[in-house]
């Protein structure tokens, strides 16, 4: 991975975290940089019981569809009875965020970052 898709992917990330705590102020997330390096872990932590994979794209798409790889790489992070979750913004898109409905393994939905912050809090309140 070239260093301009490192920046990009590290600027997503900061760019998701600060999206979710604004709507969610009391979680304390961070990027899981050390974890990333070495084993290719999740992308950010504190989301529990998420393993969260972000993917902020270069370019417009035509649709707002994500990719079925990207999915599976979100499914492969989720060990230890964590639930997959893939966070995703094409350029002058909104973040669409990809979690079984129910929040167990399960086939994916996708829901605006607004619908998953309010199922959250209706799932797990101020956890």
């Amino acid at each position: 991975m070239g260093k301009s898709q490192q920046r990009k992917g590290a600027s997503g990330e900061r760019e998701f975290i600060a999206a979710i705590q604004q709507r969610m102020p009391h979680l304390s997330l961070s990027r899981n940089v050390f974890e990333q390096r070495v084993r290719g872990g999740m992308d950010i932590v504190g989301l529990y019981p998420f393993a969260v994979e972000i993917k902020r794209v270069k370019g417009s798409a035509t649709s707002d569809w994500f990719s079925q790889t990207w999915w599976n790489q979100a499914c492969a992070q989720a060990v230890n009875g964590r639930v997959p979750l893939l966070a995703y913004r094409f350029d002058r898109k909104p973040w669409r965020v990809v979690t079984p409905y129910d929040f167990r393994k399960g086939s994916p939905s996708v829901m605006t970052l607004d619908d998953f912050c309010n199922r959250y809090r209706d799932t797990y309140g101020r956890v």
